[in-house]
C-alpha cells in the first residue's frame, strides 16, 4: 500500500513538473482547442494536458478523478452521458467530466478570449476541436456528420466547375453552389459551436470576432457576383479541403479501415501544411479587392459589390493575423514598383490615394 502511494506521489510529481511551454506537439494541441466560454477552461484542460501526458510521456500514468461542486454533480453527469464521438470532435473524451454550461436555455456568456484560447479568432490551418454543446447527442451527430458533407460537396462542386468549362450555365450553377455551401458550413460552425442562437449581446460580441461568421459575409458577397470566376472560390475551397482532410480519416478508420490507408498520406499531407494553406487564402481575399476594383472598367461591375468586399476586407483586417500579413506582403510588394522613380507620376499619385483610402 505504501509502495503504491509512494508511486502515486512520483508521478503526479512528474506530471505537475512537466514543462508545458517546451512541448511543441502540447504547444499546437492547445492553440487549437475550441473551448466556449459557457463550460470550464481550467477542468478541459486539466483533463486534455493528463490525458496527453499519459498518452506520449508516462503511458503508466494514472490519476483520481476529483468530484465536482455538490451543486455541478447532477449537470455535469448528464453532461457526461451525453458526449460522443464525431467529425473533427477530437475533444469529446476530454470533456465527458467537464461540467455542463449552467442554464443553457437561457442567455450565456461568451468570452471571445477564452472561446478561441486567447486568439480573436480560430486557427483554421489546425482544425477546430469542438466541445459538446447544450444540442441533444442526436443533434449534434447529425450536425457534425453534415457539416462534413457540406465541405465535401464543396469541393465536387468546384471539380465540376472546371470540367464545365464548355458549359458556360452549368459553370454558373457550380460557382453558385460553392459559395451557397460556404454559407452553410458557416452556419453548421455556428450551432456546433454556440448551440441554439440567442438575442444577446454577448453572443453577438462572439459572432463578431468568429471566422467562420467573416467566411458567411465573404460568401454572401460573392453569391450575387455577375462572374464566375474561379479565383474567388479558393478561400472557401482551402477551408473545405482543410476541414475534410481532417475529419475523413478518422471515419474511414472505424468505417473502412482499409480505404484509411490511402487516405492517411495525402490527408496528412495537406494538414500538416495548414498553414500555408490559410495564408494563400489570406492572400487571395486582399486579391480579391484587387480584382473588384479592375472590373470597374468591365461591364460585369459592380459598385456595391466592391463596397461591402471593402468593408468585409477592414473586418478581416482587424481581426485576422493572417489577412494582416497578406496586406503587409502586397503593400511591400506594390511599393518597391508603384513608388519608384521610374514609375510614372500619375500611377504612383493614383496608387498613394488608393492606399490612403483603404488603410484609412
Amino acid at each position: 500500500v505504501h509502495g503504491t502511494v509512494f508511486n502515486r506521489i512520483i508521478e503526479m510529481s512528474g506530471f505537475e513538473l512537466f514543462d508545458w511551454s517546451a512541448n511543441e506537439k502540447w504547444q499546437e494541441i492547445e492553440r487549437n482547442l475550441y473551448i466556449p466560454a459557457t463550460v470550464n477552461r481550467d477542468a478541459i484542460l486539466l483533463k486534455r494536458r493528463r490525458k496527453f501526458y499519459k498518452e506520449h510521456v508516462d503511458p503508466s500514468f494514472t490519476w483520481e478523478e476529483e468530484d465536482n461542486n455538490s451543486s455541478n454533480s447532477s449537470s455535469s453527469s448528464s453532461s457526461s452521458s451525453s458526449s460522443s464521438s464525431t467529425p473533427n470532435d477530437s475533444s469529446s473524451s476530454s470533456s465527458s467530466s467537464s461540467p455542463s454550461p449552467s442554464s443553457s436555455s437561457s442567455s450565456s456568456n461568451y468570452n471571445s478570449q477564452s472561446a478561441y484560447n486567447g486568439s480573436n479568432y480560430p486557427n483554421l490551418s489546425a482544425g477546430i476541436h469542438y466541445i459538446p454543446t447544450s444540442w441533444p447527442e442526436a443533434v449534434r451527430k447529425l450536425l457534425s456528420y453534415t457539416h462534413l458533407l457540406t465541405h465535401m460537396a464543396a469541393l465536387a462542386f468546384f471539380v465540376l466547375y472546371f470540367l464545365s468549362m464548355t458549359a458556360p450555365e452549368f459553370q454558373f450553377y457550380s460557382f453558385g453552389m460553392v459559395f451557397k455551401l460556404g454559407i452553410a458550413h458557416s452556419l453548421f460552425h455556428l450551432l456546433r459551436a454556440y448551440g441554439r442562437p440567442k438575442i444577446s449581446k454577448d453572443y453577438g460580441s462572439a459572432l463578431v470576432v468568429d471566422d467562420y461568421a467573416h467566411y458567411f459575409l465573404y460568401a454572401v458577397t460573392f453569391l450575387s457576383s455577375a462572374s464566375a470566376s474561379m479565383v474567388p472560390m479558393f478561400p472557401i475551397v482551402i477551408r473545405s479541403l482543410l476541414f475534410t482532410c481532417r475529419s475523413l480519416p478518422k471515419i474511414a478508420e472505424r468505417i473502412i479501415p482499409f480505404l484509411n490507408r490511402f487516405l492517411e498520406g495525402p490527408c496528412r499531407y495537406i494538414t500538416e501544411r495548414g498553414g500555408e494553406f490559410v495564408s494563400l487564402a489570406a492572400k487571395i481575399e486582399v486579391f480579391n479587392g484587387l480584382l473588384f476594383i479592375f472590373q470597374l472598367l468591365t461591364p460585369n461591375r459592380s459598385i456595391l459589390q466592391l463596397f461591402l468586399y471593402a468593408q468585409y476586407l477592414r473586418v478581416r483586417y482587424i481581426l485576422s493575423a493572417d489577412v494582416r500579413a497578406a496586406f503587409a506582403n502586397f503593400r511591400a510588394t506594390a511599393d518597391s514598383y508603384l513608388c519608384s522613380p521610374r514609375c510614372p507620376s500619375f500611377i504612383s499619385s493614383l496608387y498613394t490615394k488608393l492606399c490612403g483610402y483603404v488603410w484609412t
